[in-house]
């Protein structure tokens, strides 16, 4: 594992959760956000990692996050299309 890969981090942090291993799961979930925190796809998984280990106030701002990110990801890739790819005429 590069410690520096915060995706690869964050499955490892879901898994250790799915694992009952949740102290473990809490510090690599912690540092894969501390290396991309701005990254979506690690949210989403810290969001699982906080569902899991019962720590849900943590989980809902983690996928507030995430959506907020894929939204603004997503409205970014739409105004870059061609006008009839997105519904105008």
């Amino acid at each position: 594992l590069n410690p520096a890969d915060a995706y690869r981090r964050s499955l490892l942090a879901f898994w250790l959760a799915c694992l009952g291993q949740t102290r473990d799961a809490q510090s690599e979930i912690q540092q894969a956000l501390s290396l991309a925190t701005d990254n979506a796809d690690v949210l989403f998984l810290a969001a699982l990692v906080h569902e899991i280990t019962g720590r849900r106030v943590a989980a809902e701002e983690a996928y507030r996050e995430a959506l907020r990110i894929w939204a603004k990801t997503t409205c970014s890739f739409c105004r870059r299309m061609p006008h009839w790819m997105n519904g105008e005429r």
